[in-house]
C-alpha cells in the first residue's frame, strides 16, 4: 500500500507512465508527446492512441501493449521506492527543466539525492578523459572548486579520472555536485568510487541515472548518458581530452543542445597526447578558451566562475 501510495504522488497523466516502456516508441517521439500539452486533457485511451498517431502515424499500440507498459513501470518505479530511491517523471516538479529543451529528454530519472539543485540555472559540466596527465587532473580539481565557490552546481559522470577529480574539487569547496551514471542505482563504477558516490549525496548533491535498477554498464550507454550532463547544464567545461576520448562526444552535445562550451587552453610545456582533443576543439567555432590564469584568477568568466 505505501509504494503505491507514493507512486501516485507522483505527477503522472492519465496513461502517461506507458510511453516510456512502450515497445517501439522512440525516446524522442515519447518525449514530445509527453511535453505536449495535449497529453495533460487525456481523458479516454482512444485519445491516448490518437495523440501518439498525431506524433508517430502508423503505431497504434494495443490495449493489451499499454496496460503492460504501465505495469511495467508501475513495477519499475516501485521497486526503485521500495529501495529508498527516489524518482522524477518529466512531469514532476523537481526534474530539471533544462534537460526538458533537448531532443531526447529521458522520461523518468532515479535518483538519490536532492535532484532540484540542477534547477537553480546555475549549473556547469565538467568534463574530460579517463586518463588525465597529472596536470590535467590538478586542473580538473581546480575546475571543481572554482564553479562552487560562485554558488554553481557541479556536474560530471563519477567516472575515473577528470570526472572524479571535480567532484572532488566541489565537494572540498562545499558546493554540491551531481553525477550522472550511465546504469542502474544498484551499482558504481568505478567501484573505487563508492564512498564518493556516497559523498555526493551527504554533501546536498545527487546520484542519478534514467536506467532502472538493473542495467548493466555498456560503451553506448556511456555516451548516451553523456547528453546528461550536458543538457542539465547550461555550460560544459571539458579540461582534457584525446581525439579518442569519450568527452569529444560531450562536447558535441553540448553544441547539439546550445550549450556554452569553455575548453582548457593548455600552456605550450604541458600539451601532449592527452588534450590533442582540446586542441582540436579550440579551433571550432564559438569555442571559448579557458587557461590556468583565467580559471584561477578573477576575471569573471560568464556561466562558469561568474
Amino acid at each position: 500500500m505505501e509504494i503505491t501510495r507514493r507512486i501516485e504522488d507522483l505527477c503522472l497523466p492519465p496513461l502517461g507512465l506507458s510511453l516510456p516502456f512502450l515497445k517501439d516508441l522512440e525516446r524522442s517521439t515519447a518525449a514530445k508527446i509527453a511535453l505536449s500539452e495535449q497529453i495533460h486533457l487525456i481523458e479516454s485511451e482512444s485519445e491516448f492512441k490518437d495523440l501518439i498517431r498525431e506524433h508517430l502515424p502508423g503505431f497504434q499500440p494495443t490495449p493489451g501493449e499499454i496496460g503492460n507498459a504501465i505495469a511495467k513501470g508501475e513495477e519499475i518505479i516501485g521497486r526503485h521506492l521500495e529501495s529508498g530511491a527516489s524518482v522524477a517523471t518529466i512531469w514532476d516538479p523537481e526534474y530539471p527543466v533544462a534537460l526538458k529543451e533537448i531532443s531526447d529528454p529521458p522520461l523518468i530519472l532515479y535518483y538519490f539525492g536532492d535532484l532540484s539543485v540542477l534547477n537553480s540555472g546555475r549549473s556547469v559540466a565538467v568534463v574530460g578523459t579517463r586518463e588525465p596527465t597529472e596536470y590535467g587532473a590538478g586542473i580538473a580539481y581546480i575546475a571543481g572548486e572554482v564553479p562552487a565557490n560562485c554558488d554553481r552546481t557541479v556536474v560530471s559522470g563519477l567516472a575515473r579520472g577528470c570526472d572524479t577529480a571535480a567532484h572532488r574539487g566541489c565537494i572540498a569547496a562545499r558546493g554540491r555536485t551531481v553525477a550522472f551514471l550511465a546504469h542502474g542505482l544498484d551499482m558504481i563504477y568505478p567501484p573505487e568510487n563508492s564512498a564518493l558516490a556516497q559523498e555526493i549525496v551527504e554533501t546536498g548533491g545527487c546520484v542519478a541515472t534514467e536506467y532502472p535498477v538493473g542495467t548493466k554498464m555498456a560503451s553506448d550507454l556511456f555516451k548516451r548518458r553523456n547528453r546528461l550532463q550536458t543538457g542539465a547544464t547550461s555550460a560544459t567545461f571539458v579540461i582534457e581530452t584525446d581525439l579518442k576520448s569519450g568527452t569529444m562526444f560531450t562536447a558535441k552535445y553540448a553544441r547539439q543542445q546550445g550549450r556554452k562550451l569553455f575548453v582548457f587552453n593548455h600552456p605550450l610545456d604541458k600539451r601532449t597526447k592527452a588534450c590533442e582533443g582540446n586542441l582540436k576543439l579550440l579551433t571550432d567555432p564559438g569555442t571559448i578558451p579557458v587557461t590556468e590564469e583565467e580559471l584561477t584568477g578573477v576575471l569573471p568568466i560568464s556561466g562558469l566562475n561568474d
